[in-house]
């Protein structure tokens, strides 16, 4: 009844209505400008949810040219919400823009869709999806690295080292990315490798 009510006072705020779906699931109705206006009451909302709750709350939204279509996207971006609750509040846009961790400091915006065929020809040889290699230029582009370590990304991204580095040596393989030199770790071992896209 708690959950039902904060809401209900969410939705008051984006002129928006409430759907129960059941098992937990609410959908909320409402206009794009309305959910852009008031994403940090969204925010507040969701962690306020989460604390009335003593659980984690996922949030996936969707834009889309019609009902169905934002739907779909709303449905799409809640499941990358639940896969990784690091990427925070999921805004999926009507041209295939995922953003993560929307309304934060950490926002990342990048697209799942490639319409650059040399590119997926590439991408398809060392079995990368277009969606992961457009995060990480968008995350290399946000924090204006000219080259990077596995460490780096893995850290940014909430990736495993071991996925990290071969995300980035197959990007290599088929001359995506670049080794450009190495950084002496102040541990003992290896000298990590730093790699800059092309």
């Amino acid at each position: 009844m708690k959950v039902k009510e904060t809401l209900l006072r969410y939705c008051e705020k984006l002129d928006g209505s409430l759907l129960e779906k059941g098992n937990g699931r609410y959908v909320i109705i409402s206009s794009r400008g309305a959910i852009e206006r008031e994403i940090k009451e969204l925010q507040d909302t969701v962690q306020q949810l989460s604390a009335d709750a003593e659980h984690s709350v996922s949030v996936g939204v969707g834009y889309g040219v019609t009902v169905h279509s934002a739907e779909i996207n709303a449905q799409r971006a809640l499941q990358l919400s639940k896969d990784k609750a690091e990427h925070g509040i999921v805004i999926i846009r009507e041209d295939g823009t995922i953003v993560q961790s929307a309304g934060e400091a950490e926002e990342l915006s990048f697209s799942y869709r490639s319409d650059d065929g040399r590119l997926s020809e590439k991408l398809k040889e060392v079995k990368l999806s277009a969606k992961n290699y457009y995060r990480v230029t968008a995350l290399v582009k946000r924090m204006n690295w000219s080259d990077f370590t596995i460490k780096d990304l893995a850290a940014h991204l909430y990736w495993d080292e071991r996925n990290a580095r071969r995300f980035m040596v197959s990007l290599c393989e088929v001359d995506l990315a670049e080794c450009v030199g190495e950084e002496a770790s102040s541990a003992r071992g290896r000298p990590s490798k730093r790699y800059r896209l092309k």
